[in-house]
Parts: structure tokens; C-alpha cells; sequence
């Protein structure tokens, strides 16, 4: 299998084989699964029982380091399912690769929990050191400083893209969205790369975390018409994932965007969406 080094966490990444099924959990997901002894049981029998791995990220260890209330719990869950718990390369690295592959397509590459283990293979105490680790809460810091300075002025951005002529915002303005709002992302933060295809040329399908992202800021605040919260920060960095797994787990609010977005346009097709009452439905109360 491939590998790259993953700047973020320091650890080897590596291409999964086609035949497994990955599961994006979000953060509340694995909150909701140690809730309860019988919700733990279930989740080891489903996921060991098939060919599948459940996916985080390095925000859903940045958040749930600082749930103490819950940390034995998760560290348990963790150590007992070190090997169908995989961790996705970050979404930074994600981008970048496929900016240097534009327009062939990226391969997703995931590190095992396991790898951020001691000598001993112990993941126990995993998020107090993530939680107690200046390397992790520097970079939190930094992130939620982006997301305040950066993110929440999200409404200003409308003035710039007008309304259809009945005065809403359409689904059928959401590709031409997703065009101007990569073209605008991608001159400011990687002009080398619109420089190196041409404006004329870029495809923002063809760079699936911006396209993912660009779409889900065009139907939440422009079609569903809702307002930024600093929680959101969080949903946009996760949503970059969604083109690379087969199972893309969230709370209501953003599982219901991403329905919509699945519904109204040819986006997304092969991942299925659930949110967390419906995981809990068919994953943890009916395990296989």
C-alpha cells in the first residue's frame, strides 16, 4: 500500500484497499456511542464484524480531548478498537494533494489509531495527553482563531453573489457558487495553483474538499437561509472528508444539508448520510 508522511499527526498514512467500507463519525457520534455499555458492545460487534473502519479526525480528537467527563470512556473504546478505528489524513494535506494530482483523483489516506500508540501498543489516557499537549491545544487555539476572525464573517460574503430573479437563493445557482467561491478561495490562499491550470480551466469539482465545502456554505446560509455559529467551523473542516467515505455519520442539522444536497443536484451519490438517531437505529441498537 502507499504511504505519505502526515505533517500533522507525524505518523504513516496509507491507502486503503477498495473493499472496505469507511465510516466518517463526527465528533457527537462518539460521544453518543459511550453513552451507554450495550451502545459500546454494539459498535465492537458491527465494526468487527465487517469489513469496515470507523473514521475521525484530528478536530474530533481536538474537541473530545476536552470532554474530561467522558475521557476513560473514549480512551477505552479506543484501546478495544485500535484496529477498526482509523484516523484521516488532514484535511490541509488533503487539499494539497489534490492540487498537486488536479484533475486525476486522490486517494484518501488513513493512519490506525494504533500507530499514536506507546511502545507498548497502550492508547489508554490518549485524549489527556492530546489535552494536556501544547503541540494539540496551540493548534486548537490556532484553528478556533482562524474560525472567529475568518469564518464568522460569512454573512458579508452574500453582497458579492447575487439572488436569483424571485429575489431567493436556488439550486440552481449552487454549481456556479462552488466555482466562484473556489475560484476566490484559491486566489487568495494557493494562487500558484490557478496560475499553473488557468482561471478558465479550473473545475471546482475537480478539488473535492473545496467543492464539498462551497457547496454546504451555499445551501446552509444561502438556500436554508441559517446563520453562522462557531460550532460551524468545525462542520466546514469535517465536510471535506465527505467525498471520500462510504458513510458520512453527523448531527440533524448537517446531515439534513447534506440530503439536500445530495437530492438536488449529481453530488455525492455514493455516500450514504445518517445522522446520529439514525446511526444509533441501525448501527448501535441493531448490531450485525
Amino acid at each position: 500500500m502507499n504511504t505519505t508522511r502526515g505533517n500533522s499527526l507525524g505518523s504513516e498514512f496509507i491507502s486503503l484497499p477498495a473493499s472496505t467500507k469507511t465510516w466518517f463519525l463526527d465528533t457527537c457520534v462518539w460521544s453518543e456511542i459511550v453513552e451507554s455499555e450495550s451502545n459500546i458492545n454494539n459498535f465492537n460487534l458491527h465494526f468487527k464484524n465487517n469489513n469496515y473502519l470507523a473514521g475521525l479526525t484530528a478536530y474530533t480528537l481536538f474537541e473530545l480531548s476536552w470532554v474530561r467527563a467522558l475521557h476513560q470512556k473514549i480512551d477505552n473504546l479506543f484501546f478495544n478498537m485500535r484496529h477498526s478505528i482509523w484516523i484521516a489524513l488532514h484535511h490541509d494535506e488533503l487539499m494539497d494533494s489534490e492540487l498537486k494530482n488536479y484533475p486525476s483523483k486522490t486517494v484518501m489516506k488513513w493512519m490506525p489509531l494504533s500507530a499514536l500508540s506507546d511502545q507498548d501498543k497502550q492508547v489508554n489516557n490518549l485524549l489527556t495527553k492530546i489535552s494536556e499537549n501544547p503541540i494539540f491545544t496551540n493548534k486548537r487555539e490556532e484553528f478556533l482563531k482562524f474560525g472567529n476572525e475568518k469564518f464568522m464573517v460569512l454573512e458579508k460574503l452574500k453582497s458579492g453573489f447575487p439572488t436569483s430573479d424571485n429575489g431567493k437563493y436556488t439550486t440552481d445557482q449552487a454549481y456556479n457558487f462552488s466555482l466562484l467561491n473556489g475560484i476566490q478561495y484559491f486566489l487568495k490562499y494557493e494562487p500558484d495553483f490557478l496560475r499553473s491550470i488557468g482561471i478558465r480551466k479550473f473545475l471546482p469539482e475537480s478539488v473535492p474538499t473545496q467543492f464539498a465545502r462551497s457547496l454546504l456554505l451555499f445551501y446552509k446560509y444561502y438556500i436554508h437561509e441559517q446563520s453562522p455559529t462557531k460550532s460551524d467551523f468545525f462542520d466546514f473542516a469535517h465536510i471535506s472528508y465527505l467525498p471520500y467515505v462510504d458513510y458520512y455519520i453527523a448531527e440533524k442539522n448537517i446531515s439534513n444539508v447534506i440530503n439536500h444536497i445530495k437530492t438536488t443536484g449529481p453530488y455525492f451519490n455514493e455516500v450514504q448520510i445518517m445522522n446520529v438517531s439514525q446511526f444509533v437505529k441501525t448501527v448501535l441498537s441493531r448490531p450485525s
